[in-house]
C-alpha cells in the first residue's frame, strides 16, 4: 500500500478525484457503510496511483473493464476520465443506486466460474486489481477469460496486496 509521502508525489487531480467520486457512492446495504469509509480511507492513494497510470499509458476513449468493481471508486474514477469502462462485480446490486446515478455499467459475474459477458479481443485494458488473492477455485480459469477479452497487445493491470 502506498504510503501518504509516496502520495505527494503523485497528481492532485487524481486524488482529488477518487475524492469526489467517493462523495457520490454510498452502498445500498446499510450494513456495508462501514467498509465503503474504511476501503476509501485505506485504498484512496492506492486508487489515485492505479488511476493515474491508466491516465497516463491509456489513450482517452479506450475499453476498459474492471473486475471486481465495488465500491466503484475506480469504475467511477475512470468513466470521469472519458474512458469506456465496463465493470464486473459479483453483487452489483450492493451498489445498485450508485450504478444508476452515476451512469455506471457493472455487470454481475462470478469471475472464477463464469465466462466474461463479452467477446474475444473488445478492451484495450483490463483492470484487476486487489482481486487475484481473493480467487480461491480455478485461477488459471479466470486469467484466461482476462486473455480473452483483452486485445492483442493491451494492457493488463493487475496488483495485489499479498498473495
Amino acid at each position: 500500500m502506498l504510503k501518504e509521502a509516496e502520495a505527494s508525489r503523485l497528481p492532485e487531480r487524481h486524488l482529488a478525484l477518487i475524492d469526489q467520486v467517493a462523495e457520490g457512492i454510498e452502498p445500498d446495504e446499510s450494513s456495508l457503510a462501514e467498509w465503503c469509509s474504511e476501503y476509501y480511507s485505506h485504498h484512496r492513494t492506492r486508487l489515485a496511483a492505479d488511476l493515474h497510470l491508466v491516465d497516463q499509458n491509456v489513450a482517452k476513449g479506450a475499453r476498459v473493464l474492471e473486475y471486481g468493481a465495488s465500491p466503484l471508486l475506480m469504475t467511477a474514477a475512470l468513466a470521469a476520465l472519458d474512458f469506456q469502462v465496463n465493470a464486473l462485480d459479483l453483487a452489483p446490486e450492493r451498489f445498485a443506486g450508485a450504478i444508476g446515478n452515476l451512469g455506471l455499467d457493472v455487470t454481475r459475474c462470478d469471475v472464477e466460474t463464469e465466462k466474461v459477458p463479452f467477446a474475444e479481443g473488445i478492451f484495450d485494458v483490463v483492470l484487476f486489481n486487489e482481486l487475484f488473492e481473493h480467487l480461491r477455485i480455478n485461477p488459471v480459469f479466470t486469467m484466461r477469460e482476462v486473455h480473452r477479452v483483452l486485445k492483442p497487445g493491451g494492457l493488463l493491470l493487475l496488483s495485489t496486496p499479498n498473495l
